[in-house]
């Protein structure tokens, strides 16, 4: 009688996601474990997930003493921590679905974002509860029964962090290959930190879904719901969401999400023309681009931070570098003397590795390409970081 009893809870377990599979293609609902994956995992994920959570319940029963460490003080002290994008701070991204999304999002609050080459980072401090990568999961599958039949991997790589206000962040379809050193199940992180690169795995979709579609898929739940996440972001100058901090559908926004402990001393400033109007920028959003003047407040790309150690840190946090011929192009940062720029008492920019000045082609134009060239001190030659006329100060001892 025992051996006919377990069969039939296996067989209504299994049945249970079978029927739970079907009811969403894209999205963490409600179900019985906080981890609110219960739709899109087979009967052993299931098992372990319930398992997890009798385990912490017994756990919450228990008597502990009292403690309080400095973590834990933190952990708590960021209860009202903001929402950050999660994206690396100036990176421009485009929100392809919004909450309630036509495609995949129905009745989920959840965002599918895109940026050219995004790093993504914890939108919030907190722990990782659950990181899924390699395997099974660097896999990409057309449809909820492709997924299922290739071992249920909708969700494809992924990571998931627990926050001090009860709330759980979900970063889903990452590159492969792609997690930062260190990032693993139990760790305190903080917004900020990068996590892994936006990828294509599991479940995504181009338009008639015939190949992948590199996004991020970004959700919150909390209690097995998914919330609204309102974003400090919307703060920032030419960010647009709505009046609770939503971002819409179909639109471009900046990310103010920096690394730990570089917000204290960010600079994100202009470099202009001294006598001019116009500052250095990009025109572009991708690696390897040239810098030309335009105007001051064009976009996030006209932001620039000059680092003690002479780095000028731009868009998805790259760095200004002497390209092929006289170019100054973005690209990774590599700490080398190609990458290090020196302000003058002259207020002329010199490159540390080849000794060239910046210099604009054509003056004081819109869109004179900003290239080395031997230095003058013309006015061509002359610029300034911010109001300040130089970036840091003492920028350059021992430089």
């Amino acid at each position: 009688m025992a051996k006919v009893l377990i069969i039939i809870i296996i067989f209504s377990t299994f049945g249970n996601f079978l029927s739970s599979l079907a009811a969403n293609a894209h999205g963490l609902e409600v179900e019985e474990t906080d981890m609110a994956f219960v739709q899109n995992l087979n009967p052993s994920e299931r098992i372990a997930q319930i398992k997890t959570k009798t385990e912490i319940k017994s756990s919450q029963n228990k008597v502990l003493p009292f403690s309080l460490d400095f973590k834990t003080a933190k952990q708590l002290a960021l209860a009202n921590e903001s929402w950050r994008f999660p994206y690396v701070a100036k990176t421009r991204i485009y929100e392809t679905q919004g909450y309630n999304g036509p495609y995949s999002h129905q009745g989920v609050n959840a965002l599918d974002l895109y940026a050219n080459e995004g790093v993504i980072v914890a939108a919030k401090s907190g722990t990782v509860s659950l990181v899924e990568f390699g395997g099974i999961h660097d896999g990409w599958c057309n449809s909820n029964t492709d997924c299922y039949n290739k071992g249920g991997i909708w969700r494809g790589n992924n990571i998931i962090i627990n926050h001090s206000d009860g709330s759980s962040s979900y970063y889903l379809h990452l590159k492969p290959g792609s997690l930062k050193a260190g990032i693993s199940n139990g760790q305190y992180i903080e917004q900020g930190t990068s996590l892994a690169i936006q990828g294509s795995t599991g479940y995504t979709c181009n338009i008639s879904c015939t190949e992948p579609y590199s996004h991020l898929h970004f959700q919150v739940n909390k209690n097995g719901i998914s919330i609204p996440t309102p974003f400090d972001d919307c703060n920032y100058l030419g960010n647009q969401c709505d009046s609770s901090g939503i971002p819409f559908p179909d639109n471009f926004y900046s990310s103010t999400n920096y690394p730990p402990g570089y917000s204290v001393n960010i600079q994100d400033k202009n470099i202009s023309l001294y006598a001019g109007n116009f500052s250095a920028l990009l025109f572009g959003i991708n690696r390897g681009d040239s810098l030309y003047t335009g105007g001051k407040d064009e976009n996030i790309t006209s932001k620039w931070t000059w680092l003690p150690s002479g780095e000028i840190r731009g868009l998805n946090d790259w760095c200004l570098s002497s390209g092929d011929g006289s170019n100054i192009v973005v690209s990774d940062c590599n700490g080398k003397d190609e990458q290090k720029w020196m302000h003058t008492n002259n207020k002329t920019i010199i490159n540390k590795q080849n000794g060239l000045c910046w210099d604009s082609e054509r003056g004081d134009t819109y869109r004179s390409r900003v290239y080395l060239f031997n230095c003058h001190g013309g006015r061509n030659q002359q610029w300034r970081y911010g109001n300040e006329g130089y970036p840091i100060e003492k920028l350059n001892e021992n430089q």
